[in-house]
Formats: C-alpha cells, structure tokens, sequence
C-alpha cells in the first residue's frame, strides 16, 4: 500500500523517497506533482492553520509549496543524473514514471526501501531452511544485504576485486585473526598476517568492505580501498564517518606496515543533499551515497561478485514484502 506523507516534513530529501515510493507501488507506475502538493496541503506542513477535514484549504501556502515541489523534482533529476542508468524511473517536469520492473533496479530500490523504512525491519521470514521452507528463527538482516551490494559497487568503481570483511563473514574465515591473516596472505598479498596483539574479542573493527586492484605482478603499491557501511535511518549514520581510521585498523592488527595507501570509503544507502556533500565527504573519505552505490553495483553482469551472491534475490524479496507492508511493519 502507499506510504503516508511523512509529517510535517520539509525534507525534499525525504519527501523525494516517499514520491518514488508512489510511483513503485502505482496501479500505473507514475507519481506527479499534483499527488505530492495535494498531500503537502492535508499534513498542513506549510500553515500551521492548517483547515480541519472537509474546510476550505488556505491559500496563503500555495506559493510555498509550489517551491517546495520544485525543490523536490530538482532533486529527483539530481538522482537520475547520479544514478544514471541504475536509477528506475523517467523525470519530467511534472511526473515520475518508472522505467521497468523492480527486479532490474534491485540496488536503488533496495537502498530506497531501506531509507524509508530502516535497517530494524527485519524479521520478514525471508530466510529459507534447507528444505527451501519459510525458516522463523531466520531473521532477515537488510544491513548484510546492503553491505554485499556496496562490496559489488566497490569493486566495480575500482574494476578490481572486494570481499566483504563485516561480521558475520561468508566466503572468509569467521575468525577475526583467520581473516586477516586471508586478507594479508591472499587477497592484498601485503603484510605479513595477524600481528599477535590481543584482539579483545574483535568482529571486524569498523571494516566492511575491502577493495583492491592487482597489477599482473601482484606487487605492493596498488589501489587498495577499506570501506565502512552505515544504513543507520536519518541522521544516525553521521556519527559513524570517523570510525573506520584504515592505518589505525592495519597498524593494529596487521604485521608490517602498509605500502599501498589505504584509501577509507563510506558507505550508506541515503540521499545527501548538494550542501552537505561537501562537509559529509570530508569526514567520510570516499563517499557513496545511494546513486554511486546504484550505479556502480547495477554493472554487475555477475551476481557472485561476493560471496553473499544469493543476497541479490533476498534483497528483491524484502524489497517486495516492504513495499505491502508499508509503514506500519518496518516500525516493528
């Protein structure tokens, strides 16, 4: 069903989601202006004399929200630009459309969904037992999910390779002192493993993703990335910019230093308006929002990238119990 208006927002950010949003769960596929100035007037966003059911809307807030519809189309044309052809719907002037089917923009959409409604939306019976069978003490974690479509992105935007290192791992070790040992030994091939200092019982240390590209001697000094997702709702996600610190991680943990310049990426599934890019991606490193992730992980023509491949299908599975269960379960 389609999702309220939030109340009482001027977000265009937030209020650009919930116009997609309409035009993904539309008889029609489409969502226009008039659908976003009609709702802006019922929460009374823009008069706080706003009329009560059935009275005469006020005309003193027309004005005001015709800006803000505008605010919110440049925005959209802003995704379509940054998404480019990841991005699933057609903007014009006065409506939205979307371009194809769901399953063919899993990561915007995905990353939408997951804006809109938070990672806390998890226990949708998604996970299957070994019969293929609805497993209940499977719960569904969309955090993961996110985590192995910003691995793909990764690796995509650097044309290299990536694991996804976060805890729990899959396709490395469980271990925290086996998986960087695998991470020094055989992916990096730099260092020289773990470097025996107490690890306090460590999962992953902030380290989400590490990307890399090899020169056919599989030398040192190459392009090496170490990213961190946050899916935090909001503003949540803010404070997590700083905690990966990648000489931090390696002198900590690993044996020898490190000749390749580590670069730090952040990760979210969010929208981040033109002027606060710049302070976010100060703090952030290299900074991928929802279009870069979108972008870059829509050019996987291999799904197994990683090896949480069967994630891509969860992935669309989730994306499609949230958008009919709306609102109301995601704040479960």
């Amino acid at each position: 069903m389609p999702t309220p208006l939030p109340a009482l927002t001027k977000d265009s950010i937030q209020l650009a989601d919930w116009i997609e949003l309409q035009a993904l769960t539309s008889g029609d596929g489409s969502a226009n202006t008039g659908q976003l100035e009609r709702a802006l007037r019922r929460t009374g966003t823009f008069d706080p004399d706003a009329p009560e059911e059935g009275e005469v809307p006020h005309d003193s807030d027309h004005g005001l929200i015709e800006g803000k519809v505008d605010e919110v189309f440049a925005e959209l044309e802003d995704r379509a630009q940054a998404a480019d052809s990841a991005y699933p719907f057609e903007v014009s002037r006065a409506e939205v459309k979307t371009k194809g089917h769901v399953e063919q923009y899993i990561p915007y959409v995905f990353c939408l969904c997951l804006s809109m409604f938070g990672d806390g939306a998890k226990r949708l019976n998604i996970q299957k037992d070994d019969d293929g069978d609805p497993a209940d003490d499977l719960p569904t974690y969309p955090r993961r999910f996110f985590e192995h479509i910003a691995t793909i992105a990764a690796a995509n935007y650097i044309g290299g390779e990536a694991v996804r290192f976060g805890s729990p791992r899959r396709g490395m070790s469980p271990s925290f002192i086996d998986a960087l040992n695998e991470l020094s030994w055989s992916h990096l091939h730099e260092g020289d493993g773990y470097n025996n200092d107490p690890i306090f019982g460590s999962k992953d240390r902030h380290l989400d993703i590490v990307a890399w590209k090899d020169f056919p001697d599989q030398r040192t000094s190459k392009l090496v990335l170490f990213g961190q997702c946050a899916t935090n709702k909001d503003d949540g996600w803010h404070s997590k910019k700083p905690e990966l610190q990648t000489g931090v991680f390696w002198g900590n943990w690993i044996k020898g230093a490190a000749v390749s310049e580590l670069i730090r990426a952040f990760f979210i599934p969010h929208r981040v308006t033109s002027e606060e890019w710049d302070m976010h991606a100060r703090e952030a490193g290299l900074f991928f929002d929802r279009c870069r992730v979108a972008r870059f992980a829509s050019m996987a023509a291999d799904r197994s990238l990683t090896h949480d491949s069967g994630d891509w299908d969860s992935c669309l599975e989730w994306v499609s119990k949230m958008m009919s269960v709306g609102e109301e379960t995601a704040a479960e």
